[in-house]
């Protein structure tokens, strides 16, 4: 693999397996979730593995991204990278917002005489 984020993330997997990479931490400071390099190596493969073997995707697609906080969307983000594609993370609050938004739009609009 060339020099990339990609690369340098699978060697040091190879390096040291396991090692801790990321903490997912809750308000009060204790541990939610956790990735080792290992771990958060063979999550990104899956990830990436199921996006392409899906067959919806083409490389340099564009793949919305709406998690809540924590460590899963950081293992999707690379998983999208890793299949070829290109992550767009969304506030999943925002997304939430939206939903609503367009959920109060849609009951106004239909309630009007040309609906």
């Amino acid at each position: 693999m060339t020099a990339s984020i990609l690369g340098h993330l699978d060697r040091l997997a190879e390096e040291h397996p396991d090692k801790l990479l990321s903490v997912y931490l809750d308000v009060n400071g204790d541990p939610v979730e956790s990735y080792t390099y290992a771990s958060f190596l063979h999550r990104t493969q899956v990830i990436a593995g199921h996006l392409l073997k899906q067959g919806r995707f083409a490389a340099g697609d564009r793949l919305l991204l709406a998690y809540p906080p924590g460590l899963e969307m950081i293992c999707a983000f690379f998983g999208c990278v890793r299949a070829g594609l290109i992550p767009v993370p969304v506030s999943y609050t925002h997304l939430d917002v939206y939903k609503r938004q367009t959920e109060r739009y849609a009951a106004a609009s239909s309630s009007l005489p040309w609906a």
